[in-house]
């Protein structure tokens, strides 16, 4: 019986970490494909306006809910906001939520800092 429980124990430390590190890439995939649903908007929206007889196309003046099918702005997972912040380059802080630059079309996790595998959020 005790042997048992020792191969138990051993096999719980080899396959732990990696149950661990499940939150973190599920954080990491859950903001890349938010940030795409985001730039996919921004361009549907584009596309919209450039469709009205005359009209220039240009970027929006902000991320709206309008945009997404149903009326909310998707969350950002490493802060659990959904707020958008307008600004005109990448992030210089940790802030949270989305960073907006309407003069580009650009968008950024607004967070500085570092994901759960050591890369910048803000390069997604």
């Amino acid at each position: 019986m005790v042997m048992v429980i020792v191969i138990l124990g051993i096999l719980a430390a080899y396959a732990l970490p990696k149950y661990i590190d499940l939150t973190g890439s599920a954080k990491i995939s859950t903001a890349k494909g938010s940030i795409g649903v985001i730039r996919a908007a921004i361009a549907m929206n584009i596309a919209e306006n450039a469709g009205r007889g005359g009209v220039v196309a240009t970027f929006p003046e902000t991320i709206a809910p309008e945009f997404f099918s149903n009326k909310k702005i998707p969350v950002e997972p490493f802060h659990n906001s959904s707020a958008v912040e307008l600004g005109s380059g990448p992030p210089t802080e940790s802030i949270g939520g989305w960073l907006y630059d309407p003069g580009s079309g650009k968008v950024w996790i607004n967070d500085s800092g570092l994901d759960p595998k050591g890369i910048e959020i803000s390069t997604y």
